[in-house]
Order: structure tokens, then sequence, then C-alpha cells
């Protein structure tokens, strides 16, 4: 559990410091693999009892270990979707690919037809 608080703080380092925003979505989306990774893993393992990396929380706000799951897998996916749609959107403005209001913004061909 220790790595894993490392390699958090690491990603929130990189967020912070980080001024393009391909390296932002990257680190998002890494990490959004990563946990997918322990997710599917801890699936296949099959262990009887939820791990306790949220501690106390569930106790602290009445709501059972199960749901806190669920709403940590939705939070994720929302992560990983976003990121990976960040960087496509992100990849399309910065090639000059963007079309809007059905003409091209920048680019050398932008204006000619």
């Amino acid at each position: 559990m220790l790595l894993a608080a490392c390699v958090e703080c690491g990603i929130v380092g990189v967020l912070l410091i980080a001024r393009d925003e391909a390296t932002c979505g990257k680190s998002v989306l890494w990490f959004c693999a990563l946990a997918i990774d322990y997710r599917v893993l801890h699936r296949l393992v099959g262990p009887t009892a939820m791990c306790p990396c949220l501690g106390t929380l569930t106790n602290k706000l009445n709501i059972r270990p199960i749901v806190a799951d669920r709403i940590m897998c939705t939070i994720l996916v929302y992560l990983l979707v976003g990121s990976a749609l960040w960087l496509v959107f992100s990849r399309l403005r910065h090639s000059n690919m963007v079309v809007t209001g059905g003409f091209e913004c920048g680019g050398p061909t932008a204006g000619h037809r």
C-alpha cells in the first residue's frame, strides 16, 4: 500500500508540474491502467474479503464496502474515459485537424478550398 501511495503522490506531482497536456493525460491514463490491472487481478485471485484500502472510510460514511467499491469503479471509469478523450482531442487540436463550424482551424490549407 505504501508503493501505491508513492505512485499516487508521484502522479499528483507530475500533474502539478507538467506544462504539457499530453503528459498530464498520459499520467492519469497510466494510473487508471494500473488500477484496472489491480482490480482484474483482484477478481481473478478471488479473495473473500474486500481490500482495506479505504481504511475506515466506509464506517465513517455509513456505507457498505461493496457500495464504496462500486463508487470507486465508477470514478476509475470516469478518469479512464476522460483522460483518453483528453489525449485524443489534445492530439487533434495540436495537429490542426479540428473542424469547427465546417471550417478548418489553422494549418496551411485553412481558408483555401
